[in-house]
């Protein structure tokens, strides 16, 4: 019988659990960003926000394309399929609206000024 491993779940979540990488999906999601931009938007320096895309990268969460000197970049299709299309945000907002009012409450506030940007 073949044992089943919890490591890529592990793994999948772990990537999300850091607020940075989470900040850095959420702002992809919206629209395509080079480092620069992505530092701007989510005023961070851009050396940690570069550190953040290459593990995302690693996960394979997000993708590059060259422009010039720079490069821009977006969510990758498998994690457009895993993130958007299951709904696994949407999911658990409600989870967290339902269990933990205080954590929903920080992350509307920080939803509706991101959205103000």
């Amino acid at each position: 019988m073949k044992k089943f491993s919890y490591a890529p779940y592990f793994e999948f979540f772990s990537v999300l659990a850091n607020e940075l990488r989470l900040s850095i999906i959420l702002a992809l999601k919206r629209k395509k960003m080079s480092v620069k931009q992505l530092s701007s938007f989510l005023s961070e320096e851009q050396s940690l926000v570069s550190h953040a895309l290459q593990e995302l990268k690693q996960c394979k969460l997000v993708e590059f394309k060259k422009e010039g000197k720079n490069n821009i970049y977006s969510l990758s299709k498998s994690a457009r399929r895993i993130l958007i299309d299951t709904k696994l945000f949407e999911l658990l907002e409600k989870h967290f609206c339902k269990t933990c009012g205080k954590k929903c409450a920080r992350l509307a506030l920080k939803k509706a000024r991101s959205t103000a940007r």
